[in-house]
Order: C-alpha cells, then sequence, then structure tokens
C-alpha cells in the first residue's frame, strides 16, 4: 500500500463531521488500499486529533445500492434500510445514505417499506430511472469519477456510467465550489471525489451548512462532491472488520432509507 489517505471528522461550528477517504487507485491490487485512517477531530477542524482505523485488505469497489427485484414487481425501486443494516448485510467498509426518496408510507418509515428513489443512481450499470433534475456523479469502469453542471444525465454519461449517485446540488465542479452553495446549518451528507488521484470521500456532518462542508471538502483535495440526502437521513456507518476502531453506526442513522453510498473491501487476513 501506498502512503496513507486520511480522513477527517471535526467540529464545525456547533456540530461535528466525519469524512472517510478511499484510494482506489490500486482498485484491483493484491494490497489493501481502503483509507487506513480514520480520523476524528475534536477541537477545531484546524487542530485535528487523530484515530486509527487499520486497512481491510484488497479489492476495494465502490458500492451503490441495487434496485430490489420485489420492490420493483410491486411498482417500485427499492426496501428501506438502515445505513448500518446495509453495511452488515453488504460486507460493506463503510457507507453512507444516498439520494432523497419516495416511500408507500406517508407517517412513520419502517425497514422494509417501498422505496424510490428521487434522483438518478447507476448499480453495476444498472440505471434506476432519469430523474430531469439530477445532477451525476458517477464513475466508469475504470472507476474515474465525473461530474458535470448539467442536468439531467446525458445518455452518453449514463451509458458508460459502472456506478452513479444523483444530486441536486453540485457542490463541487473541476475544482470550484458552487457561487449557490448555501450558510444555512443543518445535517449534511456529501460525496466527493478526485478523479486524477483517483480519491473518494464520504462525509457526513451533524450540524453544517453546504459552504462551510464544501470548503472544507476542498481543502482535503476533493475536485468534484456532490450533496445527497441530508437532514433525518444523513448517516454513516463502518464496517466491522475495521481494524483500530469500532464498526457500527457512526453518526446519524436516524431513519432507514431506500439507497446507500458506499465501498466494499476485503477483510485483512
Amino acid at each position: 500500500m501506498g502512503s496513507p489517505h486520511f480522513s477527517f471528522a471535526g467540529d464545525f461550528p456547533g456540530g461535528r463531521g466525519w469524512i472517510f477517504i478511499v484510494d482506489l487507485s490500486r482498485a484491483n491490487a493484491d494490497h489493501g488500499n481502503l483509507s487506513r485512517d480514520f480520523l476524528l477531530l475534536r477541537g477545531t477542524a484546524e487542530r485535528p486529533t487523530k484515530r486509527r482505523a487499520g486497512a481491510l485488505g484488497p479489492g476495494v469497489g465502490i458500492f451503490v445500492t441495487s434496485k430490489d427485484p420485489e420492490a420493483i414487481a410491486r411498482g417500485w425501486q427499492y426496501r428501506l434500510q438502515f445505513t448500518m443494516s446495509a453495511v452488515a448485510q453488504q460486507h460493506l467498509a463503510a457507507a453512507v445514505n444516498g439520494t432523497m426518496f419516495a416511500t408507500d408510507t406517508r407517517w412513520f418509515r419502517w425497514p422494509g417499506d417501498l422505496g424510490r428513489s428521487g434522483e438518478t443512481v447507476v448499480a453495476d450499470h444498472v440505471v434506476s430511472h432519469v430523474d430531469p433534475n439530477s445532477y451525476l456523479l458517477w464513475w466508469d469502469d475504470g472507476l474515474i469519477a465525473h461530474l458535470k453542471k448539467e442536468k439531467p444525465p446525458s445518455a452518453w454519461d449514463l451509458e458508460r456510467a459502472k456506478w452513479a449517485i444523483g444530486s441536486q446540488f453540485p457542490l463541487i465542479v473541476d475544482g470550484v465550489i458552487n457561487l449557490w452553495a448555501g450558510g444555512d446549518v443543518d445535517h449534511r451528507t456529501l460525496i466527493g471525489a478526485d478523479p486524477v488521484r483517483r480519491l473518494v470521500w464520504i462525509a457526513a456532518f451533524d450540524r453544517s451548512s453546504d459552504k462551510f462542508a464544501g470548503e472544507y471538502l476542498l481543502k482535503l483535495g476533493a475536485t468534484l462532491a456532490a450533496t445527497v440526502d441530508g437532514g433525518i437521513s444523513t448517516a454513516m456507518a463502518i464496517g466491522s472488520d475495521a481494524a483500530g476502531v469500532r464498526g457500527g453506526r457512526v453518526v446519524g442513522d436516524f431513519r432507514p432509507v431506500a439507497t446507500q453510498f458506499g465501498f466494499r473491501a476485503l477483510p485483512l487476513k
């Protein structure tokens, strides 16, 4: 494994954030390439306190929730699931909640309820649907990330996307933060990437603005980033095979959601 890449978390005006970084540049190598450092910043974002989480082994790759055949048969797309449950059942290294969604229940949402993604999702080349309001953060077969300031996603992009997560807001494109990034504070979930270094960030904040969180990801080196569902949907969970940090819920995960975005990796032997 090359030099480690780090994930950060810290206090963001009145709250905290957790960022997990994965290096996809050696996704098919025989060496572990999952970020081996999971950092929790205590105090301020400028003065991090590191907390180590060991590498998980070879074969790291992207995970996006696939459509559920039974849900499709009933006119929906997914079964709602807590992010921590998805990490455990899919044997993931780490994951966050994904897109906004609709359900077949009006008030209370329970695991197993039927759901439909609001934005376009692509899982192993299978496109959920084409949402006219989706900006698409996607990865091709070479695990190179792409994001354009155009919606809906083009047929060209959808044809080449192996994994993709739709967003209502492209926060960072070509290394520039969106001028419309707001200052309202809430729970936030972001997914970022650097296609040159083939790094991917998943980020969850329990109290931050889009602008502040985006600027922090930009500072870490992300050149692309998109927001996904936030508020009460925000969640991050770590797999049980992580070394040096306890697996399970990291933040949020207060309600089941339709989709997750995360990483697969074989455990270290």
